[in-house]
């Protein structure tokens, strides 16, 4: 049995358009499957969006009051019935097949951890300084047309992530001290995770047959959605890093505080040299994201004094 787990906060537009499609793929009834709705503390009509679908017998819906992605990510977890374990966003349109290419990719395979291709649709059109990094940024995976071992998994990332659930290993596999909480813009869950397998020997494989489509509300392609996303994924990075002695913590910020320095450098280069608005753009996000990695170790240091 594959398990889907759709972990949703506060979007029941989207969730029901996710839901759709989930339910109008080709040949469903052909995999043994459920699919869990986790509702991480939703405020809007999110319950009444799953209860649109109850007539779908493979649909269970919970909630998960510890706030968190990462929280309702482990819960779905534990309510998990199948032997894969596979997570969507409740912001993806699955493809057609794509429940089916999931489970051939898992029979034909050894793999442990299978990630699947995604593009985005857009609700607005971004702008002119738009470009593959900011994809990447929004959850736009592409690592090929052949299915592969992807021996560190980078690249793969978790909108449409699937388990073996003899590869999740204890109670809480996802780090609830990472990922998003509410409207914050933590995240690197999914990432430690997958990271974490492949270096105990587990197979991380891509398949681009296990295709979705990623929605993109207008507001996650404006200048400001990108900052604040950046400046989170740097406080991640430091979040994620291993404990340390004290000394080892101070050398992290000092470090820290030059590749800040060498950033701003950098951008400041790309103004003078007057560079692409997307070439600009990409610098200045790389600099939020060692200002948010100096902040986070700069934060664990000062609670470890």
């Amino acid at each position: 049995m594959i398990t889907v787990v759709v972990c949703t906060y506060n979007r029941a537009g989207t969730l029901r358009q996710m839901l759709e499609a989930f339910f109008a793929q080709r040949d469903l009834a052909v995999v043994d499957h459920e699919l869990i709705v986790v509702d991480n503390n939703s405020s809007d009509n999110t319950p009444v969006v799953v209860d649109g679908f109850r007539r779908f017998p493979s649909l269970r819906y919970v909630v998960e009051e510890r706030q968190g992605l990462s929280c309702a990510r482990n819960r779905g977890i534990a309510e998990a019935n199948g032997e894969i374990v596979a997570f969507l966003d409740d912001d993806a349109i699955v493809d057609k097949g794509w429940l089916v290419k999931l489970q051939e990719c898992f029979d034909a395979t050894t793999a442990d951890v299978v990630g699947g291709r995604s593009y985005l649709i857009f609700e607005k059109h971004p702008s002119d300084w738009f470009g593959p990094y900011f994809g990447r940024l929004l959850s736009q995976v592409d690592l090929g047309e052949r299915r592969k071992v992807v021996s560190d998994g980078r690249g793969l990332l978790g909108l449409n992530l699937s388990f073996r659930r003899s590869a999740l290993v204890g109670d809480a596999p996802f780090d609830e001290n990472l990922g998003r909480k509410g409207s914050g813009l933590l995240g690197g869950e999914e990432t430690t995770l997958v990271r974490s397998i492949a270096g105990s020997g587990g197979v991380v494989v891509y398949d681009p047959d296990a295709v979705v489509g990623h929605l993109i509300s207008a507001d996650r392609v404006e200048w400001s959605y990108f900052t604040r996303m950046t400046l989170g994924m740097g406080e991640s990075f430091a979040l994620a890093e291993p404990d340390a002695s004290m000394g080892t913590q101070v050398a992290r910020v000092l470090s820290g505080l030059i590749s800040v320095f060498y950033r701003l450098a950098a951008l400041l280069w790309m103004r003078l040299a007057r560079k692409s608005p997307y070439e600009r753009r990409v610098s200045a996000c790389r600099l939020r994201t060692k200002t948010g990695l100096l902040i986070g170790r700069t934060k664990r240091l000062w609670r470890s004094a």
